[in-house]
């Protein structure tokens, strides 16, 4: 299990360990940090199962306190 704060600061090395994600929540902001990580590790082969709903609709930034 990971955190989507761990996607924004580590990348898609925080995605590598894992061959499928699933997401089951509501996650509709995310960072440009973490778009471009899923991304990337989408095209090397990872695979989403996307269970939510309304997410990925609008990118956000993170202050210097990590709140959106």
């Amino acid at each position: 299990m990971i955190a989507d704060e761990d996607v924004h600061t580590e990348g898609v090395s925080a995605l590598a360990p894992y061959r499928v994600i699933v997401t089951g929540t509501h996650p509709e902001y995310r960072s440009t940090a973490m778009l471009d990580a899923l991304e990337t590790w989408l095209r090397q082969g990872g695979r989403l199962l996307y269970l939510g709903g309304n997410g990925f609709y609008w990118r956000v930034a993170f202050s210097t306190f990590h709140r959106i």
